[in-house]
């Protein structure tokens, strides 16, 4: 296939390996079956149709929200740095700099005729309180005050992953538990066998390899139960769920973030151009910015 799309001078390329050995950080889907994927053509939704869906949305949410976090912790970096090296010893709240934006934009608006100057301004300011508003709402005074909302969420972010890493490590040990057991009786009879061991073991061969790969993790792990596994299992994935929807619920928030951060950063631009006597003009700090923002 991959032959194909090369003499087709096709970019894409198939690849028959999982996420996890391609290093891909995603949730894999599950694999439907014949019967629930003649449904699904049909129109028909299916418990595991639903739940690829739900799967292939959790990834794009992840996705989104891992790149917006680093976005983010990027800039705050950049404004301590920035805040460092202003000489002013008291650190302007974000209501002072939003205050500053407003001035800013009013004179942006100021060659305009009344009608547009009006229009535009009250724009400006429904933007800017909608952002103080969420910003109160979350005790977020400075830029050390929203760094640690950021670090919330990224920590809250961490403990999904890890009980991702965790769960799949419980659902190879119930799975090993049971191969053992299953298995087991095979693996006794090959061991009583005194003729014919080399035809059973030929015969049997993926039972008894089963058999002692899922020996060979019990032993790692004798105190083990398939019972203390799953009630485990039962907790980390009630954890992770109650974690999922408190990301869910906040991902807007990071959309108010990014607003914040627009203004913020204008507003410093502004801030760090007058402490060097370089005086810039906010369409180029919007210029500047939007390469960050977008």
């Amino acid at each position: 296939m991959n032959d194909y799309l090369i003499r087709n001078n096709r970019p894409e390329r198939i690849d028959m390996r999982s996420y996890e050995r391609q290093g891909i950080d995603l949730v894999p889907t599950v694999h439907l079956g014949p019967a629930a994927s003649e449904m699904e053509r049909r129109g028909e939704e299916t418990i595991l149709g639903t739940l690829n869906r739900d799967i292939v949305k959790f990834n794009s949410v992840r996705k989104h929200l891992r790149k917006a976090l680093a976005e983010l912790k990027e800039w705050i970096e950049e404004i301590k740095k920035i805040l460092s090296e202003l000489k002013e010893e008291k650190e302007p709240t974000i209501a002072d700099i939003l205050i500053d934006y407003l001035n800013s934009r009013q004179e942006t608006h100021s060659g305009k005729s009344r009608y547009y100057y009006n229009k535009d301004l009250a724009v400006d300011l429904k933007q800017v309180s909608k952002t103080l508003v969420f910003l109160q709402e979350h005790n977020i005074t400075s830029a050390d005050s929203l760094w640690e909302m950021i670090e919330e969420v990224s920590e809250i972010q961490s403990r999904i992953d890890t009980a991702e890493e965790k769960i799949k490590e419980l659902k190879k040990g119930i799975k090993f538990h049971g191969d053992y057991v299953k298995f087991k009786p095979v693996a006794e009879e090959y061991s009583k066998k005194k003729f014919g061991r080399d035809k059973f073991k030929t015969e049997h061969s993926k039972e008894l390899n089963s058999f002692y790969r899922a020996k060979r993790w019990i032993d790692e792990d004798p105190k083990s139960t398939t019972k203390s596994l799953k009630a485990e299992l039962e907790k980390l994935q009630t954890e992770k769920a109650a974690d999922v929807t408190l990301i869910e619920s906040n991902y807007g928030s990071l959309e108010e973030l990014k607003r914040a951060k627009y203004i913020i950063s204008v507003v410093m631009a502004n801030v760090k151009a007058a402490e060097q006597n370089q005086p810039q003009t906010e369409k180029q700090n919007i210029k500047t910015q939007n390469q960050n923002i977008e």
